[in-house]
């Protein structure tokens, strides 16, 4: 239920479970359970919830021996950090699983774990890092034959090499990535690849296409409950509407995105909202406004040492103090 988008629906299933293994005695199904609700928490953001999810399933004795589930709640809470703007812990939760994944030779969460520890890579301006875990992440994919993983990892290649300007090569990683999880029916992965196909079609000059995409991809994001990946579209169609002109509809659409953001404390995405909205109030010829969020932006990224997007300030504030 979660891979198809639904999660809600999926975190009944897993309170009924939970609490049937709590009757019957089974610390490791317990943890077991404990483990699949921190992850549904996440992905609704609930971010707060999850964690305290992970953290139970820890303390628990079982917890010593069950190397694998120990290993899920580190990266899950690793994913809870990241998400919240906590890269030093995130590094830490992540580093840490990656040490116990690899001593128990357990391929498929290193798989995972290496590919979270390149997201964290690439908020931090290291790309060459970042591609280096990605690619050696999708190398234990393969070999273990894990086909929605596979898709992920090239789904963040693609966004990896859009940043790098390679365009060709993202366009080749996000097809193959779709038609994985098309294939799979995932219709979460479905989504996130919509909104990174959006985002390459304005990369090539093709905001029409682009539009056409974010507007599937925030449909169904909004239909799955999923707060994160809908706020992230919204910020990315909204500044597209700037791009064209359309000031009004771009101030409703990164404003609706910032509360989502704001109400399951997204740390990235509301750093995001803010520079696009600083990048808005900048076309409506407001130097104060565009100011003002970028001061925002900044504290927050400051606070998380996310420095791809303190670079993209360190531009915009040098653009704004040359106008």
């Amino acid at each position: 239920l979660e891979r198809s988008g639904r999660a809600d629906t999926g975190l009944e299933f897993l309170e009924a479970a939970r609490e049937h293994v709590e009757a019957v005695g089974e610390e490791k199904e317990y943890m077991r359970m404990l483990a699949h609700l921190g992850r549904a928490c996440q992905r609704m953001g609930e971010y707060g919830q999850a964690r305290d999810s992970y953290q139970a399933a820890l303390e628990l004795k079982v917890a010593k021996t069950a190397h694998d589930l120990r290993c899920a709640c580190l990266q899950g809470l690793g994913v809870v950090a990241f998400s919240q703007g906590d890269f030093a812990a995130a590094g830490d939760y992540i580093s840490r699983g990656l040490r116990q994944a690899r001593k128990h030779d357990l391929l498929s969460r290193q798989a995972a774990l290496l590919s979270n520890q390149a997201t964290l890579f690439v908020s931090q301006a290291e790309p060459e890092q970042a591609m280096a875990s990605f690619r050696e992440s999708l190398r234990l994919a393969r070999g273990m034959g894990d086909r929605s993983l596979e898709g992920v990892l090239l789904s963040n290649l693609g966004s990896l090499a859009a940043q790098e300007g390679d365009l060709e090569a993202a366009k080749t990683y996000f097809e193959e990535s779709y038609e994985l999880a098309r294939a799979g029916g995932e219709r979460l992965s479905m989504a996130i690849l919509l909104h990174n196909l959006g985002t390459l079609a304005n990369d090539r000059g093709d905001p029409e296409t682009a539009r056409e995409h974010f507007e599937q991809a925030l449909g169904e994001a909004r239909q799955m409950g999923d707060r994160a990946q809908a706020s992230r579209i919204l910020a990315n169609l909204g500044a597209l509407h700037t791009a064209q002109g359309a000031y009004e509809q771009a101030e409703l659409l990164l404003k609706e995105g910032l509360a989502q953001a704001e109400a399951i404390q997204h740390v990235e995405n509301r750093i995001l909202l803010y520079i696009n909205l600083a990048e808005l109030a900048r076309f409506r010829e407001k130097p104060g406004g565009a100011m003002f969020y970028l001061e925002q932006a900044e504290a927050l990224a400051a606070k998380t040492k996310h420095q791809r997007y303190i670079n993209v300030m360190a531009e915009m504030k040098a653009e704004l103090g040359s106008e």
